[in-house]
């Protein structure tokens, strides 16, 4: 089952590089891979390790904190 833009789940993405924070909506999930929507890009977040999903972009690493995931109450297998 997919999430879509209209369920606005938002989720806070780090930049592993410089440490900034970007907020962002989880567009659609589907196995072990999340998209999600940063300022009208999207990124898709695969499942590294059990508890980090991690996307690059422009040189760029971006990760989403698992204890979030969890405390937000969306269930992606961790």
């Amino acid at each position: 089952m997919g999430y879509y833009i209209s369920d606005m789940q938002e989720i806070t993405v780090t930049c592993t590089d410089n440490g900034n924070k970007i907020d962002g909506i989880i567009v659609d999930q589907r196995q072990d891979v999340i998209r999600v929507n940063m300022q009208d890009v999207v990124l898709h977040f695969h499942k590294e390790k059990k508890n980090l999903f991690v996307a690059k972009m422009a040189g760029l690493e971006f990760t989403i904190d698992p204890t979030e995931i969890k405390n937000k109450g969306y269930n992606y297998g961790l």
